[in-house]
């Protein structure tokens, strides 16, 4: 009886304001859902809608999904990720997100800021990255904002820019 609505709520909410897959949900997507429906309470906490998303997404016994790229380099790339969110400034702490200048720098570092992709081009990346996990959230964010990346952007960054490195769209992102 209330499938139908249940799907299209999922589906409005799966896509988001940013237009993304009507099929997946992200993190961010279930918890505007659960804002949205004012479900958290002292039984309901933010905890348990965490760990509610995490058990749902998890693969069941028996089936291991294949390793993407940025799965399995996943340890290189956070270490990476690390150690260009302190590099402008070692002595200030463990940062947790990265600036613009910063990626740049990684990207200089690693000979790909070149012809097929300018330093214009990963500041509109960098942006980019900023507005698509800013246009769900309600104000509060705890990881610096605009002028700073955190990892999952990060590699949500590193996708695009293998995107403009290798623009083929008959070769596979997992060789690009």
């Amino acid at each position: 009886k209330h499938y139908k609505l249940l799907q299209e709520t999922f589906r409005h909410y799966a896509a988001g304001p940013g237009g993304g897959s009507a099929s997946t949900m992200s993190s961010q997507e279930f918890w505007k859902l659960i804002k949205d429906c004012a479900l958290i309470d002292k039984k309901l906490t933010n905890i348990k809608v965490d760990l509610i998303f995490m058990e749902a997404n998890r693969d069941p016994p028996g089936i291991s999904r294949p390793k993407t790229p940025m799965t399995s380099k996943k340890e290189t790339l956070e270490k990476i990720f690390m150690y260009y969110c302190n590099a402008d400034n070692p002595y200030a702490g463990k940062k947790t997100s990265m600036n613009c200048s910063a990626f740049a720098t990684l990207l200089r570092d690693c000979r790909i800021i070149d012809g097929n992709l300018s330093e214009a081009v990963v500041q509109n990346i960098f942006v980019c990255v900023q507005n698509a996990s800013e246009e769900d959230d309600d104000g509060d964010d705890p990881n610096g904002g605009e002028d700073e990346m955190v990892y999952t952007e990060f590699m949500e960054a590193i996708a695009a820019v293998s995107c403009y490195r290798q623009a083929n769209p008959f070769i596979s992102m997992a060789n690009r």
